[in-house]
């Protein structure tokens, strides 16, 4: 497995495509097929747009120690409690949180999987990904 120092080294563009390999492992867990995956944000999380026969969705990978699993538990508890009050708010797929882990990416990752909200972002999405 990689260390941190070795990953944190590693330009933008190497660290998005790992952590891609790695939202793959979750949405397998979750019985996502994704037939496209595109970097949005990598910054404190890392956020792809998933497409998949099962629908559109929003990935969200946390940075290790970002987030306690208690809290991000309770964010999906209290997002789904939100939806369920009639409020605009993204929907995750499954209600827990997903770990997943590579040997590229040092330490496991909380994996969120959202339902995907269409809008405009105020942040500047990270730069696209060179085709494989």
């Amino acid at each position: 497995m990689i260390t941190v120092d070795e990953f944190s080294a590693l330009g933008q563009e190497d660290q998005i495509s790992r952590l891609e390999r790695l939202g793959r492992i979750a949405l397998r867990e979750i019985g996502v097929e994704p037939t496209a995956m595109s970097s949005l944000v990598h910054a404190e999380n890392t956020t792809f747009k998933v497409e998949s026969p099962q629908g559109t969705f929003n990935l969200r990978i946390g940075r290790p120690g970002y987030q306690t699993d208690r809290a991000t538990e309770s964010e999906i508890r209290f997002l789904s409690a939100l939806r369920e009050a009639g409020h605009r708010v993204p929907k995750p797929y499954v209600d827990r949180l997903i770990k997943a882990g590579v040997d590229e990416v040092p330490e496991v990752r909380n994996c969120v999987l959202f339902h995907w909200m269409g809008g405009t972002s105020r942040r500047r999405p990270s730069p696209p990904m060179k085709p494989r």
